[in-house]
C-alpha cells in the first residue's frame, strides 16, 4: 500500500483516514463508481448505530465513458451534476480502478525466516506480469488457507499499470475529486457483504458480479475474500447471441431482455402453457448453454471454497451487476445453482435519513454495490 499512499499524496488524496469528526456522527468519504454507462456515487454517515445511507445519485453519461475520460471538462459537468442529485457533503471519494486495467492473481507461498510478507508476495506476482516490475503498482490482500499450520499462506494480489493508476487520478483530479484511497471492485463489494451480515459474523458467501465482458466470482468468508475468479461470459456477449438467433439488432435484443426477462427453469414450459411469457421462454431457451457454463464454474469454485473452509458450505448467492438487473434472473439462476440466490440490494441493510433518495428514485440498485462498498471504507467493515 505504500506505494499507492505515495501516488495519492501527489494527487491531494489523503493516505491515512480523515480525522476524527464529531463523536455521534461523521460523514464518510463518497463512493465513486464510473461504471460502463453511469456515474454512481453512494455517500454514508457514521454513528454509533451503524451506517446510514445520506446521498446517493445515479448519472447517464452523455457519450460514451471513453469518450467523457478523455474530456476533462465534460467529466466535471457529469461529476457536478451528479453531485447535485443528492445532498452529498465534499470531494473527497473512494473509487475503484476500472476492472480491465486491474489484474487479480492467487498467490501461494511460505514466508521465510527473516522475510517480510509484503515482500515476498510481491516477489512471487512480479515473476507472473510482463514488462518490468517498476511498471507495476501492486498490493495484496491475504486471505483464509487450509494450509495455515504448514506455513503455507495465499494471498489476492492486485496489480495494476503504473501509467494507468497515474491517468485515472489525474482524470479525477481535475473533475475536481479529493481520492482518498483507490480500491479494486471485489475489496469493495467484500466489505459491502460484511456490513450487510453484520449479524451473520461467520456467513459464508458468493457474489457473482456481471459485468460487460466477464463475470467475478469472490468468495467471502465472515470477513475474509477468500478467492476472486473471472469468468468469459459477459452481458453483451449474451445479447449478442440473443440478437443473432432472434435475427434483431443488439439494441432491440437488449430491450427484449430488460422488458420481459428470464422465465424460471423447469416451470417455465406450463408457465408459458397457463398464459405466462412466451419471449421470456424463448430468451431463456437460448441463453440456456451459456448459464449453464456458469454454473458449472460456480459448483467448481463451491468445492474450493470448501476446501479451504474445511468442509463449511457456502450458504448463498449474491447477484450483482448488469445481468442482475434483467427481470427473473434471481428465479432462474436459483433453479440452476444449488444455493439460494439473491439479488444484492446494497442499501437494503442501512437506514435513511431525508432529504437521502429512496432507491425508487434510481436506477435499478444492484448496480451500487462497488460504489456504496467504496463508501463503507472506514467504517466497522474494515476492522
Amino acid at each position: 500500500m505504500g506505494r499507492i499512499r505515495e501516488l495519492l499524496r501527489s494527487f491531494g488524496g489523503a493516505a491515512t483516514r480523515s480525522p476524527r469528526a464529531a463523536p455521534s456522527r461523521r460523514c464518510g468519504p463518497i463512493g465513486v463508481d464510473l461504471a460502463h454507462e453511469r456515474l454512481r456515487l453512494v455517500q454514508m454517515d457514521f454513528g454509533s448505530a451503524g451506517p446510514r445511507l445520506r446521498a446517493a445519485a445515479s448519472l447517464a453519461y452523455p457519450v460514451a465513458r471513453e469518450t467523457l475520460l478523455a474530456s476533462p471538462a465534460g467529466l466535471r459537468r457529469v461529476v457536478r451534476t451528479a453531485l447535485r442529485q443528492g445532498s452529498f457533503s465534499g470531494r473527497r471519494v473512494v473509487t475503484c480502478l476500472p476492472a480491465a486495467q486491474v489484474k487479480v492473481m492467487p498467490i501461494h507461498y511460505r514466508v521465510g525466516t527473516g522475510k517480510d510478507e509484503g515482500e515476498t508476495v510481491y516477489a512471487h506476482a512480479v515473476e507472473r506480469l510482463d514488462g518490468d516490475a517498476a511498471d507495476w503498482i501492486i498490493d495484496y490482500l491475504p486471505v483464509r488457507t487450509s494450509g495455515a499450520e504448514s506455513g503455507e499462506r495465499s494471498a489476492l494480489a492486485t496489480c495494476a499499470q503504473r501509467v494507468d493508476v497515474l491517468a485515472y487520478l489525474d482524470r479525477l483530479h481535475g473533475a475536481g475529486l479529493q481520492v482518498a484511497a483507490l480500491e479494486v471492485g471485489p475489496v469493495a463489494i467484500r466489505r459491502l457483504v460484511v456490513s450487510a451480515n453484520d449479524a451473520e459474523v461467520d456467513a459464508n458467501v458468493l457474489c457473482m458480479n456481471f459485468g460487460r465482458r466477464r463475470t467475478y466470482l469472490s468468495a467471502i468468508s465472515g470477513r475474509r475474500l477468500l478467492l476472486d475468479r473471472e469468468v468469459s461470459l459477459g452481458e453483451s456477449e449474451l445479447i449478442d447471441k440473443l440478437a443473432v438467433d432472434l435475427e434483431v439488432p443488439p439494441a432491440q435484443a437488449r430491450r427484449l431482455v430488460y422488458r420481459h426477462g428470464m422465465a424460471s427453469g423447469a416451470g417455465a414450459r406450463r408457465e408459458q402453457a397457463a398464459g405466462g411469457d412466451e419471449v421470456a421462454t424463448t430468451i431463456a431457451d437460448i441463453l440456456r448453454p451459456r448459464f449453464l457454463d456458469l454454473a458449472a464454474e460456480v459448483e467448481r469454485l463451491i468445492l474450493y471454497a470448501a476446501a479451504e473452509l474445511r468442509g463449511a458450505g457456502v450458504d448463498r448467492v449474491y447477484l450483482l451487476g448488469g445481468i442482475a438487473r434483467w427481470p427473473g434472473i434471481e428465479r432462474y439462476l436459483d433453479g440452476l445453482l444449488p444455493l439460494a440466490v439473491r439479488i444484492l440490494d446494497p442499501f437494503a441493510s442501512f437506514g435513511t435519513e431525508d432529504p437521502a433518495p429512496t432507491t425508487a428514485e434510481l436506477d435499478p440498485v444492484a448496480g451500487f454495490a462497488v460504489a456504496t462498498g467504496c463508501a463503507l471504507r472506514g467504517s466497522r467493515a474494515d476492522d
